[in-house]
């Protein structure tokens, strides 16, 4: 058993960790408050050079123009990214979503419209599987139907926390086509950006300081070429983009653990009370023990999730465990920084503020981790018991 990263994946870390020192964290000063805010000109300089870099598209494969990488060097890459306060980092400066792994086994059309686009970093999409009337976990009981008419499909309904819906190129909605299939009813479409029908009927703002659409779908024609991959497969297809979407969730709270924890410990060494440094006094010590034990942890369940993607095993209890640990973990790390430096981590010149509600979103998002935990129990007793 190794626990050294290959030689090419640890290169590759500290590239990214380089890029971000040197070409990002000179911005995170004074970076707006909401992200629809971002200056786009300071957003399109540092895409280009996160691609000069050799930064984006680490794991898409080779023939499809990527550095065809492993799913652990995105991950290691991934966490340097999570060190900045700058928020969704992976989205603004990356290039948003990673293809989705159906794009690859998608028809001569649909690689030429959308997945040459994302590579290139021409385009920007993202999905919409939630919608406001349903628990966001419970794919099987989505409202919006798609319904065959000729050449095209007709979709009909409403989908919420889909974030850039209403500013991306293309948006990836689940639909049923047969609702009488139950999971193997619901399909994906591939729906471009001004398609007649798509009403964005009013944005809210979240407590990550995002505004998240909320969409209606009146029929909305799509052609049938945009159905992505065959009917009945789009609960299947969201499953394998969420479980790889997991592991870089639990990543992203292990980025920002580490960066609050290296500002603990700087505070640690030189602010005094009583004469001594702060660090002198064991309760000091034991917050940074304790943080130290819970990134390490964080570390190494996400790594192994990552590990087993890689050699083809199954990994949805891995990484429904990173997640969960990675999230109750990273917001016991930031607050234990804040009540290190005192008054002091109350400060907005600090990145906790931004830390604790993009972890918070964490907590939600891509499966809430009470069905995190029922993955895992299933892992552990079977989908007889534990269902």
């Amino acid at each position: 058993m190794e626990f050294e990263l290959a030689p090419e994946v640890g290169e590759l870390q500290l590239r990214a960790r380089d890029f971000v020192e040197k070409e990002v964290m000179p911005h995170e000063k004074g970076w707006p408050l909401f992200i629809d805010d971002a200056p786009h000109e300071v957003v399109l300089s540092l895409r280009s050079k996160c691609r000069e870099a050799g930064l984006v598209n680490i794991d898409v494969p080779k023939e499809y123009g990527g550095l065809g990488m492993s799913c652990l060097a995105h991950t290691v890459a991934t966490e340097e990214f999570n060190k900045t306060a700058i928020p969704l980092f992976h989205h603004w400066i990356t290039g948003g979503y990673p293809p989705h792994p159906a794009f690859y086994d998608a028809t001569d059309y649909q690689k030429e419209r959308y997945l040459w686009p994302l590579v290139r970093g021409e385009k920007f999409w993202c999905f919409g599987f939630t919608e406001p009337e349903v628990s966001g976990s419970n794919v099987r009981e989505i409202q919006t139907t798609a319904t065959r008419h000729g050449d095209n499909y007709i979709l009909n309904g409403h989908k919420i926390f889909a974030t850039f819906a209403d500013v991306a190129d293309f948006v990836l909605y689940a639909a049923y086509t047969d609702k009488k299939k139950d999971l193997h009813g619901i399909s994906t479409f591939l729906v471009d950006k001004g398609t007649p029908g798509v009403q964005v009927e009013k944005k809210f703002l979240c407590f990550d300081w995002t505004h998240q659409p909320i969409l209606k779908l009146v029929d909305c024609v799509v052609p049938a070429a945009n159905l992505l991959g065959e009917e009945g497969e789009g609960f299947y297809q969201g499953m394998k983009m969420f479980n790889r979407m997991r592991i870089q969730m639990a990543v992203e709270t292990l980025g920002k653990s580490e960066r609050c924890f290296d500002l603990a410990v700087k505070h640690a060494k030189q602010r005094k009370a009583f004469g001594k440094r702060i660090g002198e006094f064991q309760a000091i010590q034991w917050m940074l023990a304790d943080s130290k034990i819970d990134i390490e942890t964080i570390r190494w369940l996400t790594y192994y999730a990552a590990w087993k993607a890689d050699q083809g095993k199954d990994f949805r209890s891995e990484s429904a465990m990173a997640k969960v640990h990675g999230v109750e973990a990273a917001l016991r790390v930031i607050d234990r920084t804040m009540q290190v430096l005192g008054g002091m981590g109350l400060s907005v010149d600090f990145p906790f503020f931004r830390f604790l509600g993009e972890v918070r979103r964490t907590k939600s998002a891509e499966g809430t981790l009470e069905i995190m935990r029922l993955i895992i129990a299933r892992g552990i007793l079977g989908r007889e018991i534990a269902h």
